[in-house]
């Protein structure tokens, strides 16, 4: 009997939603969507995450390893640094999107297997 296990990539990519507050009259957040990549979690590490009572930022901050078209605002895109990793988390919504996608996603990884 073979036994196969597939070498998973060290990251992951995924779709994150960000809802910012909207500027025009009818008050209806502007939302975001950005892929992200992320550090992949192996089961045991997202389960002991999950277990931890709060989420510091610099946890989450960690398990971010980059991002494809982030709007800029001007037509452009904003390039993955830790400086601009920080400016996104200001945002009051976009630690717990970010959080959101990583535990959805760990959750259907394992699911599946």
């Amino acid at each position: 009997m073979t036994l196969f296990v597939k070498a998973a990539r060290p990251t992951f990519t995924a779709p994150v939603e960000i809802s910012v507050a909207g500027e025009g009259d009818d008050g209806v957040p502007e939302k975001h969507t950005v892929v992200m990549e992320f550090r992949r979690l192996k089961r045991t590490e997202l389960a002991e995450f999950l277990k931890r009572e709060t989420h510091d930022m610099d946890a989450i901050k960690q398990m971010v390893t980059g991002w494809r078209n982030l709007p800029d605002g001007q037509g452009g895109t904003v390039p993955f640094t830790p400086e601009h990793l920080d400016a996104l988390f200001e945002i009051p919504w976009a630690p717990q999107a970010i959080l959101n996608t990583i535990v959805n996603q760990g959750m259907g990884a394992s699911r599946k297997n």
